[in-house]
């Protein structure tokens, strides 16, 4: 799949925070490597499931998909999951980490969780990681 550039933001930046419905990641980056913030929703991907974005940094071999949640985190795993398989192609040779953002879970909801993450780690190849309303990842 071709991703318009309209899409793309490459970024060197130190630190980089892109946020969504009060949720935010942050992107510590010291030694300034380039790296892309794709927007995934209504712009890469138009229709069907999809997460929020795509961070790629190739110097790490690294692609971060990122899913901000206000709380319904079994739709953020499926959306996580579509988008991987969608752009799998891209991200093949990639190590893949897949996050959720959300602000409170449900504790009924931590064994979907935890089958989710095994999945994610036998069939997709994907790291999958829940986080509060910031998270952070250092490059």
């Amino acid at each position: 799949m071709q991703i318009p550039k309209k899409c793309i933001e490459e970024t060197n930046d130190p630190i980089k925070s892109p946020s969504e419905k009060g949720k935010s990641i942050t992107i510590k980056n010291p030694t300034r490597k380039t790296v892309r913030l794709i927007q995934i929703d209504d712009c890469a991907i138009t229709k069907g499931e999809r997460c929020d974005m795509l961070i790629e940094v190739d110097c790490r071999n690294i692609a971060l998909f990122v899913e901000f949640k206000g709380g319904d985190i079994k739709h953020a795993i499926s959306q996580l999951r579509t988008t991987i398989c969608s752009l799998n192609q891209r991200v093949s040779k990639k190590e893949k980490i897949a996050v959720v953002i959300a602000g409170k879970t449900n504790p009924s909801i931590k064994t979907y969780i935890q089958k989710a993450k095994a999945e994610f780690k036998t069939k997709l190849k994907t790291k999958l990681l829940m986080g509060s309303k910031v998270s952070e990842h250092h490059l």
